[in-house]
């Protein structure tokens, strides 16, 4: 969904997407000899906002928010009920946010400065099924009651960009300037 709100001051994009797919996981089994699958479900909602502040200023805001589901995180090597239980939906945190702001100062001169930050934020927990200690099978390989050490925890990864540029624009010529800083 697309249009203006305010007419030539104030328009809005809103939009929605699911996407889902299931990979078999190779030397992954479910207790009952099925093959291991790992079902990933995405659910995405962007939003964005554009105003016109004055006649030669102008705001963009973007907001994406990403919800992922994957109940059986599943490695080579495991049973696919005892693998750890990551990407819930309801607990993680999948956040891209941006502003720029735009202004002419004038027929040669561009100002530009903008933000964004990136938030991952997920919970990786075990399953009630795999409580008890790793076992690990060497004639097949397969480990037992516990998923993979590494997979458990709180997992965080953000990042934080901003950048400003100046650009000075004649007839047969053209200059820009600016910086970007990265965090994260």
């Amino acid at each position: 969904v697309a249009g203006p709100l305010i007419q030539d001051r104030m328009w809005v994009l809103l939009s929605y997407r699911r996407t889902s797919n299931s990979n078999l996981v190779a030397n992954s089994f479910y207790r009952d000899g099925r093959p291991g699958v790992n079902n990933i479900s995405i659910k995405n909602y962007t939003g964005r906002l554009t105003m016109q502040v004055s006649k030669r200023n102008k705001l963009n805001l973007h907001l994406d928010r990403i919800m992922r589901d994957n109940p059986d995180f599943v490695a080579p090597g495991q049973i696919v009920e005892e693998s750890s239980q990551t990407w819930d939906a309801m607990h993680g945190l999948y956040v891209i946010e941006q502003a720029r702001w735009t202004s002419t100062i004038s027929n040669k001169l561009l100002f530009e400065v903008a933000d964004s930050t990136l938030i991952f934020n997920w919970p990786n927990t075990r399953k009630p099924e795999a409580t008890g200690i790793s076992i690990l099978n060497r004639n097949t390989g397969f480990r037992y009651n516990a998923p993979l050490a590494s997979s458990l925890g709180q997992r965080v990864a953000s990042q934080s960009n901003q950048r400003a540029s100046a650009s000075y624009i004649t007839g047969s010529h053209a200059l820009k300037t600016g910086f970007q800083s990265q965090q994260g």
